[in-house]
């Protein structure tokens, strides 16, 4: 027997065989970084990167992942932890 479907991470109601409805991550993650940052380069000198700072463009490419997919395995890049308030599960009510 397969196993029955979930509904969408984002809260939206959907079912979907994995953690989100095609898309949803995305959107989700959008949301999130203009409501904490304003944009993305907001999001990107929270981090240090930009001019004058950390240049996201050349450690990019030492990672392999200016052209396509990057190369390395997930597990082998740095993971970034965002100074948030809230949690994904409080986007609630769902915007589309």
């Amino acid at each position: 027997m397969s196993e029955p479907a979930r509904t969408c991470s984002c809260g939206c109601g959907q079912a979907t065989d994995g953690l989100w409805v095609s898309g949803h991550d995305s959107k989700a993650l959008h949301y999130v970084l203009h409501k904490e940052f304003g944009d993305t380069r907001g999001f990107l000198e929270a981090y240090g990167y930009g001019p004058g700072k950390q240049n996201l463009y050349e450690e990019m490419q030492q990672q392999g992942a200016t052209r396509g997919r990057r190369k390395a395995p997930r597990a082998e890049l740095p993971c970034l932890t965002a100074p948030t308030t809230f949690t994904i599960c409080q986007l609630a009510p769902p915007l589309w």
